[in-house]
């Protein structure tokens, strides 16, 4: 979304929701920011956080479990077994100290090279989870807005860190969007296969808003990488160039011809997947 639709759109939802939700008034990037976390807990008021001027690495175990329960929360639209989605024993302390230590000695790095990308990171994502988990690298639940999981793999670069942090930022982005906006019209019908649609990272069969942020995912890392110096190497997290382009049409042929025959998207929504495919069209020319 960054890239997507730019970041000063991306501030304005910010802005749009902070008004929306909360009654403070803001005249700077920090006094936004209390603004802005004074919404989510309008919103979300179960999700415990607290106001700064930066995302925290949560390293408070019992905090941490508490915010894991957010990702294990049962609904309709989950597809992945999500109640087990974390590992049943946790690395020890000390090696799950280090790992803290050494994700938020990158983030310093990432901020310092890419200091106008993290000034939008810094506003949106207020807390970090690092749990392990044999399943996933990571990821990031509407049931907590602000608050992103990085499963770092040993066989990931720094570049597929960085990638991640740029994959559930766009999700957070995609949250925000649509609680300003509004993405579907049906949500009831959005939890039958029959209105799955593919998505673009991992080319499977999900419920439509899975598919659909997958999609803005992938444009926005296509985007990224043409945009933004990412470390060297060869990417281990996302697919190459040319196969996420080509599995970026795929998924979005699928939302379009899904929402050909249900209408299922809004006007916002329509407008997003056709800012995809007209991004997608502009990276193959």
């Amino acid at each position: 979304m960054y890239h997507m639709i730019g970041h000063e759109a991306c501030f304005r939802n910010v802005v749009l929701f902070a008004t929306t939700h909360a009654s403070a008034s803001f005249d700077s990037l920090a006094t936004l920011k209390v603004a802005y976390i004074g919404a989510l807990k309008q919103v979300q008021p179960s999700v415990p956080t607290e106001v700064t001027t930066q995302p925290v690495v949560v390293t408070d175990p019992v905090r941490e479990l508490d915010l894991m329960r957010l990702y294990q929360l049962e609904s309709r639209l989950n597809d992945k077994d999500q109640q087990r989605i974390f590992a049943e024993r946790q690395l020890p302390d000390e090696a799950r100290t280090q790992r803290l230590a050494a994700l938020s000695s990158r983030i310093e790095i990432f901020r310092e090279a890419h200091p106008g990308f993290f000034r939008l990171f810094d506003l949106a994502i207020n807390q970090i989870i690092c749990p392990g988990s044999d399943r996933a690298g990571g990821g990031s639940t509407s049931a907590g807005v602000g608050i992103i999981w990085v499963n770092e793999k040993p066989h990931w670069t720094q570049r597929d860190i960085l990638e991640l942090l740029i994959h559930e930022l766009t999700y957070n982005l995609m949250f925000l969007d649509e609680l300003c906006f509004g993405h579907y019209r049906d949500y009831e019908l959005m939890t039958r296969p029959e209105a799955f649609a593919q998505s673009a990272i991992l080319r499977q069969r999900r419920p439509l808003d899975k598919a659909f942020h997958s999609l803005i995912v992938a444009v926005e890392v296509l985007l990224a990488r043409g945009a933004m110096p990412l470390p060297p190497g060869e990417p281990r997290l996302h697919p190459t160039n040319d196969r996420l382009r080509q599995q970026a049409l795929e998924s979005a042929a699928s939302i379009g011809a899904l929402d050909e025959r249900t209408e299922i998207l809004t006007d916002r929504g329509r407008a997003l997947l056709g800012k995809a495919c007209r991004l997608l069209a502009r990276l193959l020319a």
